[in-house]
């Protein structure tokens, strides 16, 4: 509510209230701000903030959220990083009377933790259990206020029980299908790796292994029927930045054809169950159809169960596949397969079918092959089909939507999509993953799980000693189960989901994590969904956000959202934290900080005087350049990290940890508690109230100026931009300006008294020990001259409001010259004229 000021006129103080000084629980205030103050702060106010139930506002909502850890164990500055400017912006709105949603949870599964607990001789389960209650503990060292009672875990059953029926949901729909196809083998990790996970150099994201290529039967995700959706759907995402949603764009591509599946014929055998997808631009020409052209690196020439011969790799042109055939859908005639070294394969695929009277290209190849093929296209404009049965006579435009949607109707592709883009490869041949919820019945095919029997819960293990082949394999008991539908004896699927899978749908989750019947009630989602601000590092740019914004249009298109279908409102994107490393210029490795001396012209080796190359690289243990958050904070304390890291360089930008750079932020710091202090001296010394003089009043007006021009900047960075030592920087300009107020000021006006108040409260987000302490500082004065409510701590407060400052004088101060020369002030009345 905006509040209006009398400025510069005496008032009625308040009676004293009640209010006990907190620090050191003695009730003093010391003048000096020590290390010994700073910890017993931080540690008393660390409880409360820990105990405390945070307020929520029946305002309105903002759901503040940071992406949720991997489990190693132990937080990294990078972690600290994301998460205070997460947990500043809860506080904000907070204080604004937000109610504030600000969860965390666990990224629990994955190799990783699987291979971590084989060179340890532990198991999974065991390792992940103990590295999470060990970060639990290190994140509430910080004072973070996340939503602790709305924690999930996707290795806990009633986590992962949710993401089974959501597979089951998709494999209701055609949207989960297992099929033969070429992987991208990891043979570090002993696994299978979408396309997505594999660096431009052919290595593996997380081993760096060279990736190898092999022909399994995967499980997969349709995503290739939302691209449309997908690209559209980036329109309205004005609240990212911009090289992210490119990235997107760029990834998913342009939407201007679609995969049909076709079935096969092999050894002139019709096989239904056999499909190949394959993508056209033109799919309203398919009548024109002669041939199949397909890449060396195609499945069929390298399935196990279609018998081609063995791949030809010396092949350079084309040659036909005598063995398989491919049935056209729409017309019944049974297509040519080549394998062809020269067609140019549209973006990502490897197949391509050819329309003679469409392409040269496709016309010089079957000419070559000695095939026939029909011309189903006019050469008159409006250019319309020929010899294409219902759709003869259609425009292009026209027959392109007709073709599509007859496809979609009988389900064998026509969704809109590009060339770049390809199903979601989700199965993972290792036990640390969310069982895939279906029976492989030698009667029945491929059977889901019924809902009943959820969750399909992973086996337990006595141990767990090799990579290689999923241990799920070996375990015959659970592994071996009746068929749900003819009760003969089945086998359980022993792949198991990428985790991406697990943390495409956790944000939902936390809107209503502890749902027994559902994965979270459309209520809930509803009245929380989308994210308001969701915050984390540049490497999910891409991939994670992708398959959330996926999974996320799948749950509103099944009637589990009302209406939202983009996740995430606006992305702050955050740099990384980088730290000085030293290499050897002989042997090229990372030499420990501890082991240089950096006493001379140029840092060298301490023991062998060898000169070091010095860089700012991102932190890692490999390099030796990484620092512990535990360290730091028992060293430096919470606030002053917090303050550097928000206060160095905007958001999204990275930074360069450097301890010596702390000195102003301890400055800023001491400047504060003595202003405080001073605050205090100044009040306890007045003896009543007095009126300013004309030339205090103008001060004091410059003041609430500058007062209503942080809390605009303040609240512009918080709610649009983001860029956080901004924040900061404004609050020490704010901090100068009151340190340097004359004394009457503080004894007397009640604008100071605000602005001190709200630099206080705008404070908070920041530093919040300190803002809390300060705050109790300021209210042990008594006699307060505003109305804010001082019997409550400062996180209990409301977000400072402008002062009107020059709408609420009741006179106005002229200053008075005679001959050039100042006499003195009067005060004018204000509203006379004349």
């Amino acid at each position: 509510m905006q509040r209006a000021w009398l400025v510069g006129m005496c008032v009625t103080r308040s009676n004293t209230r009640n209010v006990r000084p907190l620090y050191s629980l003695t009730g003093k205030w010391p003048e000096k701000f020590t290390r010994n103050d700073r910890e017993k702060m931080e540690k008393y106010w660390q409880e409360k903030l820990l105990c405390r139930q945070e307020r929520q506002s029946a305002g309105e909502k903002a759901y503040i959220l940071p992406m949720f850890p991997y489990s190693s164990g132990r937080l990294h500055m990078g972690h600290m990083r994301v998460y205070t400017v997460s947990d500043s912006i809860a506080h904000y709105y907070r204080l604004n009377g937000c109610h504030v949603l600000h969860p965390i949870g666990w990224d629990s599964f994955g190799l990783p933790a699987e291979n971590a607990a084989i060179e340890r001789g532990l198991l999974p389960d065991d390792w992940t259990r103990d590295n999470i209650t060990s970060m639990r503990g290190q994140l509430r060292d910080l004072s973070l206020t996340f939503d602790w009672d709305r924690e999930v875990t996707t290795c806990h059953p009633d986590y992962y029980k949710w993401t089974q029926y959501l597979f089951l949901k998709m494999f209701e729909e055609g949207l989960a299908y297992q099929k033969e196809s070429a992987v991208n083998w990891d043979p570090v990790d002993e696994t299978v790796l979408a396309n997505e996970q594999v660096n431009d150099e052919g290595r593996s994201w997380r081993s760096g292994a060279k990736v190898e290529r092999k022909y399994l039967k995967q499980w997969f995700l349709k995503m290739t029927k939302y691209s449309e959706q997908l690209h559209a759907g980036l329109r309205g995402l004005e609240g990212w930045p911009n090289t992210v949603r490119s990235m997107q764009q760029y990834w998913i591509g342009e939407c201007n054809g679609c995969y049909i599946d076709c079935q096969l014929l092999i050894n002139g055998v019709h096989s239904p169950s056999t499909t190949i997808s394959i993508f056209t631009s033109t799919p309203q020409l398919i009548h024109g159809a002669s041939h199949v052209l397909v890449a060396p690196d195609n499945w069929i020439l390298h399935s196990q169960t279609l018998g081609v011969p063995s791949p030809l790799t010396e092949l350079c042109g084309e040659r036909r596949v005598s063995e398989v055939e491919v049935i056209n859908p729409l017309n019944g005639a049974v297509l040519p397969v080549f394998v062809s070294t020269v067609c140019e394969y549209p973006g990502r695929t490897d197949s391509h079918l050819a329309v003679p009277c469409y392409s040269e290209a496709d016309k010089l190849s079957a000419v070559k092959n000695c095939l026939k093929f029909s011309n189903v296209l006019s050469d008159t404009e409006p250019r319309t089909l020929l010899n294409s049965a219902q759709y003869t006579g259609l425009t292009l435009e026209a027959a392109f939507d007709a073709v599509t949607q007859s496809l979609q109707r009988r389900n064998i592709g026509g969704y809109i999509t590009s060339s770049k883009c390809f199903d979601w490869l989700i199965s993972r041949q290792r036990y640390w993953g969310t069982p895939i919820p279906v029976i492989h019945c030698p009667r029945c095919d491929v059977v889901p799980v019924p809902y009943d029997q959820l969750p399909v819960l992973l086996p337990k293990l006595d141990k767990f000693t090799k990579k290689g082949g999923s241990e799920l394999e070996k375990a015959t008991e659970w592994r071996v189960t009746p068929c749900p539908q003819c009760g003969g004896e089945g086998s359980r699927e022993t792949d198991t989901m990428d985790t991406f899978v697990d943390s495409a749908w956790y944000f939902l989750r936390y809107t209503d994590p502890c749902n027994p019947v559902t994965p979270f009630s459309r209520g809930a989602a509803d009245q929380l969904m989308p994210v308001d601000v969701y915050i984390g590092g540049i490497e999910h740019a891409l991939l994670h956000l992708y398959y959330a914004r996926f999974l996320t249009h799948f749950t509103q298109q099944h009637d589990m959202l009302s209406t939202v279908t983009e996740p995430f409102n606006k992305l702050l994107v955050v740099g990384v934290v980088e730290g000085r490393s030293y290499k050897s210029l002989t042997t090229g490795g990372y030499v420990v900080p501890d082991n240089i001396d950096n006493t001379g012209e140029y840092p060298v080796v301490t023991a062998t005087g060898e000169r070091v190359d010095v860089e700012w690289e991102k932190m890692s243990k490999s390099k030796n350049n990484g620092v512990d958050p535990r360290d730091v904070i028992a060293e430096h304390g919470i606030d002053s990290v917090r303050l550097y890291i928000l206060g160095r360089v905007p958001p999204d930008k990275n930074i360069r940890w450097d301890t010596g750079e702390l000195v102003g932020v301890f400055r800023f710091k001491n400047k504060a508690w003595s202003l405080v202090t001073r605050f205090l001296r100044e009040r306890a010394q007045t003896s009543g109230p007095q009126q300013l003089t004309p030339e205090l009043m103008n001060k004091e007006t410059e003041l609430g100026k500058l007062l209503n021009r942080t809390i605009s900047d303040v609240e512009n960075e918080f709610e649009v931009k983001h860029d956080l030592c901004v924040v900061v920087y404004r609050l020490f300009t704010m901090l100068d300006r009151l340190r340097k107020s004359d004394r009457e000021l503080l004894r007397h006006s009640r604008v100071y008294e605000h602005t001190l108040c709200a630099f206080i409260i705008m404070l908070t987000p920041m530093a919040p020990h300190t803002a809390a302490e300060l705050w109790r500082g300021v209210s042990s004065a008594g006699d307060m001259l505003t109305d804010l409510d001082f019997s409550k701590d400062v996180f209990d407060q409301s977000w400072p409001t402008p002062l009107s400052v020059e709408e609420n004088r009741s006179e106005i101060p002229f200053l008075v010259k005679i001959n050039y020369k100042i006499i003195g002030w009067v005060l004018v009345p204000v509203g006379v004229t004349g």
